[in-house]
């Protein structure tokens, strides 16, 4: 949908981690390089990438946690809560 001229970031944020989370078995590390191509260095720099993802690690369900820290770093509280649902979906 982004790519047919749709300009909405929302929307922008929920189709890359739908298209993310169908991708989700046996474990969510598959999709870390995935997020990095969608993410880096439009959203935020490498660096903070990674430092979020060593953050989620640390946490119970660490890519739910990811999802939120991605989706709010570009678009505050709403951004966190459509990644994760994004990601959910599926």
């Amino acid at each position: 949908l982004i790519g047919r001229g749709y300009d909405n970031k929302y929307l922008e944020i929920f189709e890359i981690f739908y298209r993310t989370g169908s991708l989700v078995f046996g474990g969510g590390v598959v999709i870390v390089p995935m997020l990095q191509n969608e993410v880096v260095p439009k959203w935020m720099t490498e660096d903070q990438f990674f430092q979020g993802l060593g953050l989620a690690q640390s946490l119970p369900g660490p890519f739910f946690n990811f999802a939120s820290f991605l989706g709010g770093t570009y678009a505050g509280l709403p951004g966190a809560i459509v990644a994760n649902l994004g990601l959910m979906g599926p």
